[in-house]
């Protein structure tokens, strides 16, 4: 998973460190694209996403939790545990 906040912050500049960056990347004819690239062991994985799509979506969900409160409305584990007793 990458957080709304790394997101947030590659909209406009080169954002994160380690295995997970996120930067924006300007095309010709003024498109706006976010890469976000996470590196592993085993290989990396780019993923590009348009900046027109990203922004309201970041918007949206700030405004429905702002960041950082994911923690307070979701037990991750409890929720990752219930997925694998599932399967």
């Amino acid at each position: 998973m990458v957080s709304r906040e790394l997101l947030s912050a590659g909209l406009t500049t080169d954002a994160g460190m380690g295995e997970v960056t996120v930067k924006p990347q300007a095309h010709k004819g003024e498109r706006l694209d976010v890469a976000v690239k996470v590196t592993q062991e085993w290989g990396m994985t780019h993923l590009v996403i348009d900046h027109s799509a990203l922004l309201p979506y970041l918007e949206r969900t700030h405004a429905l939790l702002p960041f950082g409160g994911e923690e307070t409305c979701l037990d991750m584990d409890a929720a990752l545990g219930e997925i694998l007793d599932e399967g």
